[in-house]
């Protein structure tokens, strides 16, 4: 669709895998450092942004074909500086996905699960995730050939719904505790606050400590009078 044939489809896919692997490296050791919501926030936002930009630029200088070096799927064909700007929002996407979503969605799927529903949860995770993968491959030829480059913008809504769903539904769970993470579900903490709690855990206990000290305190009384 970008004006590449041959070789040269081979080169471009080799390099998104590098860029893949070096940007999911290079973010793995720093994820508690930076906090999940902050790189899951950013990653769907730029991702919403790069589909945008790829739909703008093809329906603004893409036109027709027939075909694509022989592929009926690939009906829309787009040329010079603008064919540039795609392939270089496409390199983008893969990087910052690589940064992002790639290692942090597997992180918070392992956290955020209660001890007892851990390994089926992460297991549901893992599987909706390839199911997903694998309806996206038979989806994606079809849409090129019906709807051409407004594929991209039903890429850019669903990234746009992502946004929106974690910043209202995903708190920050980096560098607290499998405990800490499980009290802070069951707070009134709203999510785009929950980084700016500290210590939930022991804040938990001494709450607890304290309503049961309360209550030892009341059965004393309360047996007091009765004597």
């Amino acid at each position: 669709m970008a004006g590449m044939s041959g070789n040269t489809t081979l080169y471009s896919s080799a390099i998104q895998y590098v860029i893949f692997l070096v940007t999911t490296g290079i973010m793995l050791p720093r994820i508690d450092r930076i906090g999940r919501r902050l790189l899951l926030l950013s990653g769907s936002a730029i991702c919403m942004a790069l589909h945008f930009a790829i739909a703008g630029l093809m329906a603004t200088d893409g036109h027709f074909v027939p075909d694509v070096n022989g592929n009926s799927n690939l009906r829309w064909e787009i040329h010079g500086a603008s064919a540039k700007g795609v392939i270089a929002c496409s390199y983008i996407f893969v990087g910052v996905y690589g940064l992002t979503w790639a290692p942090t969605g597997w992180i918070y799927s392992s956290e955020i699960f209660p001890l007892k529903y851990r390994a089926k949860g992460v297991g549901i995770s893992a599987a909706t995730n390839w199911i997903f993968n694998f309806a996206l491959a038979y989806f994606v030829a079809p849409a090129f050939h019906n709807i051409e480059w407004k594929t991209y913008i039903i890429f850019g809504v669903f990234c746009t719904v992502m946004t929106v769903h974690v910043f209202f539904t995903y708190p920050e769970t980096a560098r607290r505790s499998l405990e800490e993470i499980d009290i802070l579900f069951d707070t009134d903490v709203k999510p785009w606050r929950s980084a700016q709690v500290k210590d939930i855990f022991a804040e938990e206990i001494e709450r607890h400590a304290k309503n049961s000290i309360s209550g030892d305190k009341e059965v004393t009384a309360t047996h007091k009078e009765e004597v």
